[in-house]
């Protein structure tokens, strides 16, 4: 056995107390076996760690999403009005009320995304027909964007 330098390892009465394997692996690159140890513990200790922080950033399960979605439509008399849902229901598809019958309402329009969660706005109710999707805490999307319907999911 040598040291990294070719030379061969002398074992000196200072180095009592230290296994001569121990110092031979000290000039060998070998670890000594208390340093694997703690490797593995450290490395052991990093996985768990990380497995931890994945765990506490998932998301929680059927949650209302928080904030504003608003929109607006045509009354009954034909003057243009607005309404707000404050934190929606979700996950799931929500009919527009005032414009549900398409036989005797406009749709709405100008949808407005101030929630946390991404929403998909359909042009049908029961969340059919034509889909565009608006980002969460977006800005108003233009009056020619048409929905009677919208899906709130859980993606944050």
């Amino acid at each position: 056995m040598g040291d990294r330098f070719g030379g061969p390892v002398r074992v000196t009465p200072r180095m009592a107390g230290v296994a001569a394997e121990q110092v031979a692996g000290a000039f060998t690159g070998r670890q000594a076996p208390y340093r694997k140890v703690f490797m593995r513990l450290r490395h052991t200790v990093a996985a768990a760690l990380g497995a931890l922080a994945l765990v506490v950033t998932l998301p929680t399960s059927a949650s209302a999403a928080t904030g504003d979605f608003s929109y607006k439509f045509v009354g009954l008399d034909g003057s243009p009005q607005s309404a707000t849902v404050h934190d929606p229901a979700g996950p799931g598809c929500v009919t527009i009320p005032e414009v549900a019958d398409p036989g005797s309402s406009s749709p709405a329009f100008a949808p407005h995304n101030d929630t946390d969660s991404w929403v998909i706005v359909f042009t049908e109710p029961d969340c059919t027909g034509d889909s565009w999707t608006l980002r969460p805490h977006g800005r108003p999307a233009s009056d020619r964007l048409l929905l009677r319907s919208v899906f709130v999911t859980e993606i944050r």
